[in-house]
């Protein structure tokens, strides 16, 4: 393992945990809504990322059960997408070049990841794991040799170019969070929030129960989330080369990271889209966002500057 990995996945975790943080749900004393929203919270870690699921209005061993049954679903995608096991299929992708037999699971997030790099004029490029791979530094600025365009989807066989490598830390948190959600949703819940690096809220139909709360590290509110995803990037966090500029979010055409935004925060049905989005958009300029919005109107995007300026796009279709 070389320090340049160790960077990366350290980066990611600390992003991961301090990004976007559920807070207490915003319930009026004395409400029927307070009789409801004891809750039960787990807290532990996905991917690397810190997480957590709230449960609220159900009987604390009714939680347990379905906290470890989501806990086995974690285990099993871990499988899948960590860069921390040498056993995931990420993992033997990255090693051998090739991966035979790919899940479903892996090739429904690479389409994605392909959807997302295409709208995005290639910005948001899983293939920047090459680059952290073999830069002598985290100052050396590096462009990427492969695009993501030049890896191969295949049901029997996932292909990368010569000296490629994919991180998947960019989307498969808000993949896991979706999975977790959808069993928990299975399972007859109503109301809870699940974070698996990213943030998704359930809720009944007719979306009556009492919104969270969630709010950057910083103390900048982001939005009350009723059902649906949020998702945050923003690289003020953690910069590894101070001196250049350049965070753990990096473009793939220069290597370095742009100083659009102090943060971009997407909200979508899905955590997936909305963990990728946030990621790629936080790379591009105004512009560029407004061309991506327009292809995308289930997603609710807000930037930040860093004077405090905020930027919105289809805000009209937040709920």
């Amino acid at each position: 393992m070389s320090n340049g990995e160790l960077t990366r996945r350290r980066t990611l975790t600390l992003l991961a945990a301090t990004s976007a943080l559920p807070l207490l749900p915003g319930v009026r004393a004395g409400s029927a809504a307070a009789a409801a929203a004891a809750s039960s919270t787990w807290t532990g870690t996905a991917l690397g990322a810190d997480a957590r699921l709230v449960f609220t209005g159900v009987p604390a061993r009714q939680a347990d059960r379905h906290v470890a049954m989501a806990l086995l679903e974690v285990e099993r995608l871990e499988r899948i997408f960590s860069l921390y096991r040498g056993d995931s299929e990420v993992s033997v992708l990255n090693r051998d070049g090739r991966l035979r037999a790919p899940s479903p699971e892996l090739l429904q997030v690479l389409h994605i990841t392909r959807r997302v790099h295409d709208l995005s004029g290639g910005l948001f490029d899983p293939g920047v794991e090459a680059i952290w791979r073999i830069r002598a530094s985290a100052c050396e600025r590096r462009q990427l040799a492969h695009r993501f365009r030049d890896v191969h989807l295949g049901r029997e066989e996932i292909v990368l170019p010569e000296g490629g490598a994919l991180t998947l830390n960019g989307i498969a948190q808000g993949y896991i969070t979706d999975c977790v959600a959808d069993l928990l949703r299975r399972a007859g819940y109503r109301h809870a929030l699940v974070d698996m690096g990213e943030t998704r809220a359930l809720s009944d139909a007719a979306g009556r129960d009492v919104p969270w709360r969630l709010g950057l590290a910083d103390g900048a509110e982001i939005a009350e989330l009723r059902s649906g995803a949020i998702a945050t990037s923003s690289a003020d966090s953690l910069v590894p080369c101070a001196q250049k500029g350049i965070a753990h979010i990096i473009d793939p055409h220069t290597g370095t990271t742009p100083r659009y935004w102090h943060s971009v925060s997407v909200r979508h049905p899905s955590a997936t889209w909305a963990d990728a989005l946030s990621t790629a958009l936080f790379l591009a300029p105004s512009d560029a966002i407004s061309r991506v919005a327009a292809s995308v109107p289930d997603a609710r995007i807000t930037a930040r500057t860093h004077s405090g300026l905020v930027q919105t796009w289809q805000e009209e279709t937040a709920k």
